[in-house]
């Protein structure tokens, strides 16, 4: 077989590598938080060799005892040779212990103990198997159970000392599709069965196999074949076709540790490639020898390494690769796209000793090394039986990376790779991860290559010639390095670049990579965080106790109500104080002077706070007695003496005060309005130029010129007026939302006109803005997917309505704001959706502004703000408390 797996490799190296894996789980139910060892602390694992009862079933390789699986003596000339006794399984778990202490820089280490006697079991190999095609693992459960059982009969083991517990047993896994055989085959697959699985197999009252007098309960299980060498005859002839397991000891260690599957687990096929440890690809690298190192995602949620997030300025970034990095080199880095989602990008190596390669293995007793320079046609990821013995270590695992340009040959000279980008997206991986379906749906990985060739092709099946199957698995060239041939790469990475760097729903990163170096062990990148008309200034997850309510911005400040209080940062998002028991509604802020004030009200008092603008320590607060529970969101204005607020309240009252820091008496009562009876005030508003008090509450209109009340079919929900300086009072406009999407255009001493939206679908939001610059205002709404546009005749505005999309997500449009963006005086539309969306439309036109959409990882409950802070700063705290 050796040379007919060589004979093809040539013809599928730029595609990927021949399908070696039918459908699996490695772990079928992953924990839902990675296992973390206690520092200096080591994983123990028990191994125990199986054997079934005799068979001779066709359908399976062996007859149920070890070596029994060939037809002939091969030696010692082959991967994996007999026997397969303690010895044998204890030099493969060898190479898992120095697997793990090297990719985990010392962090993770195991020990091992294999059980020397052999167990045997009740049944055949075909008794315990599952049945093709399913996921009935209840025979594997009893397998399992009954391995353990038998192996506390023996009276020889402390089963407390171990954490882990594996199967050897006789015979091959089902990894490894035979032809012709596949829906007849009925060998044990590979797997590391948790407690969650065992539970899913058993009933949830599982908690343990007990052992020991039942002082001792084993949760989990891997089941492991003694080899996946299997012989194959091919017109006549038997060939030996060679994998080893090293890769799969590795794999189910790693799942144990609680490292999820990150192949397609419903159809086997790849995700990763040999990027990163959990993928078939990487398990069955170089027929199984030796894994890549694990990916920068799996390194950290194991705890393995912290990455270093990089702040919003533009910088230069270096990045050295694991195994030359010293202390105080950057490693990994982190860069976020929103709440849920980041990059991780590290700079590894195949070959960063620049030695070439070499394995040390074990034939019996002996121990050998061997080294390659490079590739060669009989040691490659996709050929290596030419190998001998029990590999048991590798100088560098990376070795195993894709290595190769799509039109490399073996006889060309070795070559390294770049930079490795890596998409990750938290929120698939928590809805995923208890299932193990991370990565099934290729539209939205949870842990994802980004391929610098800008070919989305890992996990895509190809067809050879031969009619063989062959699974992209990525080459040199996903790799980001200055000189990269592939035909879209540019040596830089933004939102305009193939691949772009944006959301998993398509919305702008605003990451703009610039000017990657050349390969090396140390490389480096530019990057900065804007576009054309954006810039990212802040990205800080708060820590709050309570939910956020409302947010502000002040010049310098970022005010944050939340719970009743408030919290106080400055321009850069670092936190700079709190006060308690300030407001249970939506407060007002502003600022004069030297000062930053915040009124709210709380416990029937009106209460303001005011703080030093330099000294933030400095904390006045001055109150009043309200006779009444205030309902409305506090309005302030401006006036010659002071500021005046305005509340409204649960009986229906309108009162409006005034605050004065240089009276004597600092907040006092001006005015009561009895407006509405015993109807909670929903919202004041107050024109300053025209000096008009309106109110809603419930289905009544009020204002302070006319003094009547108004009565409509339906509740009221929101109120905007004009706020242009106009001597006639009557020009004086309330446009009014109801809640059956109708809208009251209602002037002052004149008519009311009211139009309706068509649409099932609620209006969400609306704002009055100068849509085409012409001095008048247009009613803009939000609904479901569409922003809207209307005058006040109840005509739709020209280019509007517009219809909102995304690439992975119905759009249901939340909130709106409106800035001129383009600086060109059109007043242009922000919309805010469900998820975090970020749409831009331009007033004029009605088109998508370029550089949008953008994200912030989720919706909010919060409605954004705008503030002046030398620019327009847009403000917005999402569902993940993400600033």
């Amino acid at each position: 077989m050796k040379n007919s797996i060589s004979f093809i490799l040539s013809l599928v190296l730029s595609l990927g590598m021949v399908n070696a894996q039918t459908s699996f789980k490695l772990n079928p139910s992953p924990r839902s938080e990675p296992l973390r060892l206690a520092q200096n602390d080591t994983l123990k694992i028990l191994a125990v060799m199986v054997e079934f009862q005799q068979d001779n079933d066709g359908n399976t390789f062996g007859n149920g005892k070890f070596g029994s699986m060939y037809s002939k003596d091969y030696g010692n000339t082959i991967l994996d040779p007999l026997p397969h006794n303690a010895a044998y399984f204890e030099s493969h778990l060898e190479f898992a212990r120095n697997y793990f202490n090297k990719v985990s820089d010392g962090v993770f280490n195991i020990s091992y103990t294999v059980f020397p006697n052999i167990i045997t079991v009740s049944k055949t190999i075909r008794d315990y198997s599952p049945p093709p095609r399913t996921e009935d693992f209840s025979g594997l459960a009893s397998f399992a159970q009954e391995v353990w059982q038998l192996a506390d009969q023996t009276g020889q083991i402390d089963f407390s000392k171990y954490d882990m517990f594996t199967i050897f047993h006789a015979g091959v896994g089902r990894e490894i599709p035979t032809p012709g055989s596949i829906g007849l085959e009925r060998d044990i697959p590979s797997l590391y069965l948790s407690e969650n699985a065992f539970k899913r197999i058993l009933g949830s009252s599982f908690n343990g196999i007990p052992v020991n007098n039942g002082s001792f309960l084993i949760n989990n299980t891997a089941i492991l074949p003694s080899t996946e060498n299997r012989e194959i005859e091919s017109f006549g002839q038997v060939y030996l076709q060679e994998f080893t397991i090293n890769g799969l000891i590795v794999g189910t260690i790693a799942s144990h540790m609680g490292l999820p599957d990150l192949f397609n687990t419903e159809t086997g096929t790849s995700a990763i490639g040999r990027f990163g440890l959990m993928d078939g690809q990487a398990l069955f690298a170089y027929n199984g020898l030796f894994p890549p190192e694990p990916s920068a995602w799996e390194k950290v949620y194991l705890g393995w390494i912290t990455p270093k997030t990089l702040s919003l300025e533009d910088q230069t970034v270096n990045l050295t690769t694991y195994q030359t990095a010293a202390e105080g080199d950057d490693v990994l880095v982190k860069i976020p796209i929103n709440s849920n989602e980041y990059y991780l990008i590290e700079n590894r190596k195949r070959d960063a000793n620049k030695d070439g390669i070499t394995l040390t293995y074990k034939i019996g007793s002996s121990i050998n090394t061997i080294r390659f320079d490079k590739d060669t046609q009989k040691f490659s990821p996709f050929g290596a039986d030419t190998l001998i013995g029990v590999v048991i270590d590798v100088d560098e695992f990376d070795w195993a990376l894709p290595g190769f340009l799509e039109t490399q040959s073996f006889d060309d000279p070795f070559e390294d790779v770049g930079f490795i980008i890596w998409h990750i997206d938290e929120e698939v991986i928590r809805q995923n991860i208890e299932t193990n379906t991370i990565n099934n749906d290729r539209s939205r990985l949870g842990v994802k290559v980004v391929e610098a060739d800008g070919i989305f092709d890992i996990g895509e099946e190809f067809t050879t010639i031969f009619g063989e199957t062959v699974i992209g698995e990525g080459t040199k060239q996903d790799t980001w390095y200055r000189g990269n041939p592939s035909k879209f790469y540019e040596n830089k990475f933004n939102s305009n670049t193939k691949p772009p760097a944006v959301s998993n729903s398509g919305a702008n990163s605003l990451i703009d990579i610039t000017d990657i170096s050349t390969i090396g062990n140390e490389m480096s990148f530019k990057i900065s965080f804007k576009s054309n008309s954006v810039t990212k200034l802040i990205h800080k997850e708060l820590t709050l106790d309570d939910a956020v309510k409302n947010i502000f911005g002040i010049e310098n400040y970022i005010v944050i109500h939340a719970g009743d209080a408030i919290h106080l940062y400055d321009n850069n998002g670092e936190f700079l104080l709190t006060q308690n028991e300030v407001s249970d509604i939506k407060p007002a802020v502003w600022q004069k002077d030297d000062f930053n004030f915040v009124v709210g009200s709380i416990n029937n008092l009106l209460k303001v706070v005011s703080f030093d603008a330099f000294d933030h320590t400095q904390l006045v607060e001055y109150e009043i007695l309200v006779d009444e529970k205030v309902t409305s969101p506090i309005v302030i204005s401006e006036s010659n003496v002071g500021y005046d607020i305005f509340i409204g309240t649960e009986t229906g009252k309108v009162l409006r005060y005034n605050f004065n820091q240089d009276n004597t008496e600092k907040l006092m009562l001006l005015e009561t309005f009895n407006v509405f009876n015993n109807v909670p005030v929903k919202q004041v508003v107050y024109n300053y130029h025209q000096q008009v008090v309106f109110a809603i509450a419930g289905n009544q209109y009020w204002n302070s010129v006319e003094g009547q009340i108004y009565n409509y079919d339906n509740n009221l929900l929101k109120i905007a007026v004009t706020g242009y300086v106009i001597e006639d009072i009557a020009s004086s406009i309330a446009v009014i939302l109801d809640e059956d999407n109708n809208f009251i255009v209602k002037p002052i001493l004149v008519g009311e006109k009211i139009f309706s939206v068509s649409g099932d679908e609620p209006i969400e939001d609306f704002l009055l803005t100068d849509l085409k610059y012409d001095r008048k205002l247009h009613i803009v709404y939000s609904q479901k997917n569409k922003i809207g546009a209307l005058n006040y005749e109840g005509s739709t505005s020209e280019y509007f309505p517009v219809n909102l999309s995304s690439k992975s997500s119905v759009i249901e449009n939340k909130y709106l704001l409106s800035v001129n963006l383009n600086a060109n005086n059109y007043w242009d539309v922000l919309g805010f959706d469900q998820n975090g969306m970020i749409f831009a439309v331009d007033g004029r036109r009605g088109e998508t502004i370029p550089g949008f959409p953008i994200s912030s990882g989720s919706g909010s409950n919060v409605h954004p703000v705008i503030y002046k802070s030398n620019n327009d700063r847009l403000m917005l705290v999402n569902n993940n408390n993400d600033l």
